[in-house]
């Protein structure tokens, strides 16, 4: 059921983003197009990659499907086909929705935003006095998909450390009419749902990304502990000794990567490629088995 819901809601959010593009055609002679480039600071080159990255990182959660492996017929086809297709789609639709914009709002008014975003509907005679409450309801629905997608891939990630023996035992079962990890689906929402009485979306953020890159790939040696709760609690020799190799392993891998430069930076002011290279090192510092 949760599959299908996620289908529709999947297609009615993207309705909205088609709609513009396709409208963007008429508007190819607009005069919002076309016009003198002005003078910037910097390379191109620069301001090109900036943009770019902006927008790779709008789409950060494509390799989420991989998570669902375990529970997808024929994932060696069907895998590949939906991470390369929903790429190309996506690009081919952001392209379309960028010129769009720039076709229907006036060029003063989009260099001019701070903070802030244009709404193309408001400049489209059949869409002025709906704009707004259309544009909220598109956002909502968005939004809608989103959390739906996220309770579906984030509780395979807790089952799935907790069948390695790293998380809570409980969390490694699954529901016994549906198969899905019910435990842990559970936890997941009922935690979003408390966190979110304890601020906004800054707030919530600056919890799981204010720690450096050592701690963040240290991590990844939980699995090698071999010390009791007590003897880590009274930190005792055999424990620093461990905790001495951990880091040396740790070391390791920041110098494998060049990530020596950020090692003792928060992560929530590092550039996307950078947190995704972090994220390549907390899975080598496991040392995994091919």
């Amino acid at each position: 059921m949760l599959f299908r819901s996620q289908i529709v809601l999947t297609a009615v959010k993207i309705s909205p983003l088609i709609l513009l593009a396709f409208i963007g055609i008429v508007f190819v002679r607009s005069p919002n197009l076309f016009l003198t480039p002005v003078q910037v600071e910097g390379p191109w080159i620069i301001l090109l990659m900036a943009g770019v990255s902006a927008t790779v990182w709008s789409y950060a959660g494509f390799p989420n499907i991989l998570y669902m492996a375990g529970e997808i017929k024929n994932p060696a086809k069907i895998l590949p086909r939906a991470l390369i297709g929903s790429t190309i789609f996506v690009t081919i639709t952001y392209t379309l929705v960028a010129f769009a914009t720039g076709a229907i709002v006036p060029h003063t008014v989009l260099i001019g935003i701070s903070g802030g975003f244009a709404n193309p509907f408001e400049y489209l005679p059949l869409f002025a006095a709906i704009a707004a409450p259309f544009l909220a309801i598109a956002a909502f629905t968005s939004m809608v998909g989103c959390a739906s997608a996220l309770i579906m891939v984030q509780p395979r990630m807790e089952y799935a450390i907790a069948r390695d023996g790293l998380f809570f035992k409980s969390f490694g079962s699954l529901h016994p009419k549906y198969g899905t990890p019910g435990n842990s689906i559970l936890f997941q929402s009922g935690l979003a749902i408390i966190l979110i009485f304890f601020g906004g979306l800054e707030d919530l953020l600056g919890y799981f990304t204010l720690s450096y890159i050592l701690q963040n790939l240290l991590v990844g040696r939980q699995r090698h502990a071999q010390n009791s709760l007590v003897s880590q609690l009274l930190f005792t020799p055999g424990v620093r000794e461990q905790e001495r190799h951990h880091r040396e392993v740790v070391e390791e891998v920041i110098d494998f990567l060049e990530l020596q430069p950020y090692r003792d930076k928060y992560i929530a002011g590092l550039p996307y490629g950078v947190r995704k290279v972090v994220e390549l090192g907390r899975a080598l510092a496991t040392k995994p088995k091919m």
